[in-house]
């Protein structure tokens, strides 16, 4: 028999083992996928299973998009509040990059995140009146 294994020319591991640092942002998603026992249909009886996902865009030199998904791997629980409070919207992780062994990982690559950095969720500041020097006019910012 004839085994064929394609091979990523990625820089990411590609033995399914090898783990790299990795910092990306990305837009935050949840998404169902079919699951046991054929992983084929939820509508057909397989069990759905949830998936959060990192969509990422990279820009080439050439100014062609690139977009790819990352299936993020908790295991710290206190992380779902954030990935909750942070769906649909664009975040940055740090973790480690891997390639995808089982028919679990729903994508080619893996990051089992350390760190999430949300989006900056301060308001802007209101512009003020700037009190003047007596006998002077207010100004404006």
């Amino acid at each position: 028999m004839f085994l064929a294994i394609a091979v990523c020319a990625n820089a990411w591991p590609t033995d399914g083992v090898s783990e790299e640092p990795i910092h990306i942002s990305g837009i935050l998603s949840l998404r169902e996928f079919p699951g046991p026992p054929n992983y084929e249909s939820v509508k057909a009886g397989d069990r759905p299973e949830g998936a959060w996902l990192l969509t990422s865009t990279t820009i080439s030199p050439a100014g062609k998009g690139k977009t790819e998904d990352y299936h993020l791997v908790i295991l710290d629980d206190s992380l779902f509040a954030i990935l909750k409070r942070c769906l649909g919207k664009r975040i940055s992780v740090d973790g480690l990059v891997w390639q995808a062994v089982t028919s679990h990982h729903r994508t080619p690559y893996l990051i089992t995140i350390k760190t999430i950095t949300e989006p900056n969720q301060s308001p802007e500041p209101t512009p003020t009146a700037v009190t003047p020097p007596a006998g002077q006019e207010a100004r404006q910012p």
